[in-house]
């Protein structure tokens, strides 16, 4: 996020933007801008947010069964609906070229927009009910998702449309959250297993290793610059760290504990952590040199905040699903 973040303007913000308090870890309330966005689509469930490289913010419409497309610049929102009925769209991610790559939980697809045409193409899944949750490309342009129903790992070639699937030794699994590391191995968390998982990308293997907190539910992850993985754990309420070469995990008790439900993850370009609260409607800065943590409540109650994303400024953006909002910290 962008330093300093502002380092919050102090005061009330303009007109469309509504006064977003922040406790420091000093006990200091400090007020900046939150602006949210209302999705044309009623009761759309906004669920992820992507940035493009030009700034223009993609998200998934859960509900509305769409593809949006928010332009910071102009308030002005588009949408694209997608093919399959009731495809229920939640992660979203944009590639190298710009197209926006998404995958359908309940349509068990994944789905390619392109953004200069509109058009939209869709894969189907090998396996029937994989139940598709989140993607991310990788260095060479493989697109890598999670499978939380099918438990599996799912990789997809752009080129060809080949899908390959890759079972995850722990039944039941859940493997929700998926993250890709510089060397270009596969990482995600499973939410029923409670362990963080490993694919070498090369021949498929996959290595568990189990939280030290049990009935953790870790749901979202983020790598950081020396290939770390940082975690959210839902369950118990606290943010972790993963360190491959020593494999020693690192937690930290929520700020909202035991009413947290950490939930969304993202790492800005300086290190510093930024999840949400999902439970106790907030968004958290975590400072990793200092340990201390920083709290923004959201303004509307209950918002949702499932997903966030930094654009090419480092601007913070979240979908609030129950809000039926896009937000943007300033």
């Amino acid at each position: 996020m962008k330093r300093a973040i502002c380092r919050w303007r102090l005061g009330v913000g303009a007109a469309a933007a509504l006064a977003l308090g922040v406790t420091a870890a000093w006990g200091v309330t400090i007020f900046g801008r939150v602006q949210e966005f209302v999705v044309p689509t009623r009761n759309a469930f906004p669920h992820m947010p992507a940035a493009d490289a030009a700034g223009i913010i993609w998200f998934t419409q859960a509900d509305g069964n769409k593809i949006g497309r928010f332009d910071p610049a102009t308030k002005a929102f588009k949408e694209y609906p997608i093919p399959t009925p009731a495809s229920r769209p939640v992660g979203i991610t944009v590639a190298r070229d710009g197209a926006i790559w998404f995958v359908e939980m309940q349509g068990n697809k994944v789905g390619r927009l392109d953004p200069q045409t509109g058009r939209i193409t869709e894969f189907d899944l090998p396996s029937p009910r994989g139940g598709p949750n989140t993607a991310a490309f990788d260095r060479n342009g493989t697109l890598w998702f999670t499978l939380m129903s099918g438990n599996k790992i799912g990789r997809l070639d752009p080129q060809t449309g080949r899908i390959t699937e890759y079972p995850v030794p722990t039944s039941d699994s859940s493997p929700y959250g998926l993250g890709i590391d510089s060397k270009g191995t596969v990482w995600f968390c499973e939410f029923t297993g409670h362990k963080i998982g490993r694919l070498d990308p090369h021949n498929g293997q996959i290595d568990e290793f189990a939280t030290p907190t049990p009935q953790s539910g870790p749901r979202r992850m983020a790598v950081d610059a020396q290939d770390r993985i940082w975690f959210t754990m839902y369950h118990a309420h606290k943010l972790s760290r993963f360190d491959p070469r020593s494999q020693n995990f690192t937690e930290w008790t929520a700020p909202s504990a035991p009413k947290s439900g950490p939930y969304a993850i993202v790492l800005d370009r300086e290190g510093y952590v930024f999840f949400s609260e999902f439970d106790a409607n907030t968004l958290v800065e975590f400072n990793p040199q200092t340990e201390r943590f920083r709290t923004f409540r959201l303004p509307t109650l209950a918002a949702g905040v499932r997903n966030v994303t930094l654009d090419p400024q480092g601007y913070l953006w979240f979908a609030a699903s129950h809000a039926n909002t896009l937000g943007k910290l300033e």
